[in-house]
């Protein structure tokens, strides 16, 4: 049962770190942690977090370009 709920776990970690790495700005780590989760099976909730990134990009580069 312990292992059951192991497994049910994978890749969560890496969807928590992958977040996290959006909020400092630091987005190739964030994409590196979210392409594991997606390794690990979690394919709906990081590619949610990948879309709000490529979603973000443009609006961050004109932050950046003022």
């Amino acid at each position: 049962d312990r292992q059951k709920h192991r497994n049910s776990n994978k890749g969560n970690l890496d969807i928590l770190i992958g977040i996290s790495h959006i909020e400092l700005d630091d987005f190739n780590n964030a994409r590196i942690k979210l392409a594991k989760a997606i390794a690990l099976g979690k394919e709906d909730e990081a590619e949610s977090w990948i879309d709000y990134m490529d979603s973000t990009d443009s609006l961050r580069a004109a932050a950046a370009a003022n």
